[in-house]
């Protein structure tokens, strides 16, 4: 009998027998709350306003169709008059083409940083779907561009009609027979947008497609392999065996391009190998909505992976009691890749007192080390609800939070977790909030000692290390990993492995492709490793003088434990000996002419342009 079982007896009514088997349970519970008392999530979110939004209509929104002459977001957008949801948010730069909205929109200069939002826009007067983008300087005020893509109105298509819940992450071209350089005409190695969708022909059969840019706004459709109708050209759909929790459709796919590994294998990939990892929303012939996995070389061929249950589902209910967040169904989903864990957020549904007229959504959390099975807490409870949630329209029942997206930042004090996600009040899926979380009590005595390319990484811990526990400490994306050379660990239990990840974390710089980070391996290692003695980590940097930062966080298998920053400027060069000059007069009687100063025309400057700070993205 785990918590969750002793959660559900004691609190239920309809499960109250008498009095001395309440206070049996009780005790009972309390017992196995120390046992298991690290195996939580501890998520405490912070909402996060649009000043613009700040009021009764959109009150906790970034953004918000227009409703009542009211904006939350600029302007409004008369294409989206119906909902707006699933919002993939990316931390982006300003490129160097004048049409880019983050330049036009926001008045940026190329290489400042500019956060790029897709979402579904669905209109009310058609009720059909599309993909819109907007742009922000702080990922916070939104301004929207437009429709970026829409249905294909292709007959035979599988995106004829309908086109929605997008997933897009930021990659290079791979040259000749990538569609990155044959559709979009993108250079190899320059960079390149992807995206999956939902799509249809009829707002019923539902299927996964996707698309290539060179901007993010322009975008040229992928066939995938499927040609029988109506899945014509989708990458993605539904199972043939009625059995599956997705041969009725599937939707929302999220996508990240990751590597395949021992312990998180691709079909058809050789290990170290790129695979493209799909996590999406699958419902079958019952009309009860799962969570599910696949796997592709390309992006474009995907090969499902299913679970051991019945119907294949990875992220499935949790059921047998009344009122659980996600008693009903799992759904829409993020996934972040943080060292050693898949962490996912996702979205369940509950219908309480087993009323099925009532649909109550929040966000839940779990993690996993293969992508495919998923470990939730043991008292299975939302990170993030209605409760939670500031948007309260006057006279609507507490709203629904559902379809999340997250993405990891970091800060001067650690890591910094952003969760966009739909806020569904009355009328319906009109504003997407953000909520903040800094996971982690702080390290103690963070600091970098530097030899050269030599370096050691020290700092203190207050909670041990477990068994199956890792440290995962990223450096800044200019510094190749692949050349970093693992040394040794000081202080850490016999087992621990220091190794170099080629592919170990998906942070706002990744921007969707896992890039490289040392992590502490504790899945071998024969006891907890204590806290208290200072730990030290020491490997050796490719050559060069670069500026050094740490982000150094310790995880259990659910969350971060404690976490904390180390800078380190470069090294100074070595002066070289040189022969002393003779003196030489210099003539300074006459100065050198001095430029006048040139009047700086600021008239037809955008006022936002003016106004608004230049943020760029740090780089060290």
């Amino acid at each position: 009998m785990n918590k969750q079982i002793l959660h559900k007896l004691i609190f239920s009514p309809r499960r109250r027998t008498n009095v001395a088997l309440l206070l049996v349970l009780i005790l009972l519970f309390g017992i196995l709350s120390l046992a298991v008392q690290a195996n939580t999530n501890e998520q405490t979110w912070t909402q996060v306003v649009n000043p613009a939004c700040d009021n009764t209509t959109f009150d906790g929104a970034v953004l918000g169709i227009s409703e009542g002459g009211l904006e939350c977001g600029i302007p409004d957008g008369s294409y989206e008059t119906g909902r707006i949801y699933v919002p993939d948010v990316m931390q982006d730069v300003v490129a160097s083409a004048p049409s880019d909205p983050c330049r036009n929109l926001l008045g940026l200069d190329t290489g400042d940083t500019c956060y790029r939002m897709w979402y579904s826009a669905r209109s009310a007067s058609t009720n059909t779907a599309a993909v819109a983008l907007a742009v922000s300087v702080d990922g916070v005020s939104w301004e929207r561009y437009a429709i970026v893509l829409a249905g294909s109105a292709i007959s035979g298509r599988f995106d004829s009609s309908w086109l929605s819940n997008p997933s897009v992450i930021k990659d290079v071209s791979g040259g000749a027979g990538d569609p990155c350089f044959d559709q979009a005409g993108v250079a190899s190695g320059e960079s390149c947008y992807r995206i999956w969708y939902t799509a249809t022909t009829n707002s019923s059969t539902f299927a996964v497609g996707g698309a290539v840019s060179a901007d993010g706004v322009t975008w040229f459709r992928v066939n995938g392999p499927n040609v029988l109708a109506p899945y014509q050209q989708s990458m993605l759909a539904p199972s043939s065996n009625p059995v599956r929790f997705d041969s009725r459709g599937l939707v929302a796919p999220y996508v990240i391009k990751d590597r395949a590994t021992t312990a998180a294998p691709c079909t058809g990939v050789t290990t170290g190998d790129t695979c493209y990892r799909m996590w999406y929303e699958g419902w079958g012939v019952n009309g009860a909505f799962r969570i599910g996995y696949a796997t592709s070389p390309d992006g474009i061929e995907w090969n499902r992976v299913y679970s051991s249950r019945d119907d294949g589902a990875i992220v499935a209910p949790t059921l047998g009691f009344n009122d659980t967040f996600d008693e009903a169904d799992t759904g829409i989903t993020t996934v972040v890749k943080d060292g050693s864990l898949y962490r996912m957020w996702y979205d369940g549904k509950m219908n309480p007192g087993n009323d099925t007229s009532v649909n109550i959504f929040s966000i839940g959390h779990a993690t996993s080390v293969d992508g495919i099975n998923w470990q939730k807490p043991d008292l299975v409870e939302p990170v993030w609800s209605g409760a939670d949630d500031a948007i309260t329209v006057p006279g609507a029942q507490e709203d629904n939070v559902w379809a999340p997206r997250v993405i990891k930042q970091q800060t001067a004090a650690g890591a910094e977790y952003w969760l966009y996600y739909a806020s569904a009040t009355s009328p319906y899926d009109r504003r997407i909030a953000l909520a903040r979380m800094t996971q982690g009590a702080p390290l103690g005595g963070v600091s970098i000692i530097r030899d050269g390319n030599d370096v050691t990484l020290q700092f203190n811990t207050t909670e041990e290390l477990p068994v199956g526990g890792s440290v995962l400490i990223t450096l800044p994306p200019e510094i190749d990993t692949t050349d970093i050379t693992p040394l040794g660990l000081t202080n850490f239990a016999a087992g621990a492995v220091l190794r170099v990840d080629p592919a170990a974390v998906t942070d706002a710089y990744a921007q969707g492709v896992a890039r490289g980070a040392l992590i502490v391996d504790l899945s071998s290692a024969g006891a907890a490793t204590p806290a208290g003695a200072a730990k030290e980590i020491r490997f050796q940097l490719p050559s060069g003088n670069s500026d050094l930062s740490a982000l150094v966080q310790t995880f259990n298998n659910l969350r971060v434990l404690e976490q904390g920053v180390a800078d380190l400027p470069a090294p100074t060069p070595t002066p070289t000996n040189t022969a002393e000059p003779t003196e030489t007069a210099t003539n300074t009687a006459t100065p050198t002419a001095t430029p006048t100063e040139t009047a700086t025309n600021t008239a037809t400057r955008p006022k936002q342009q003016q106004t608004r700070r230049r943020r760029r993205i740090r780089r060290r």
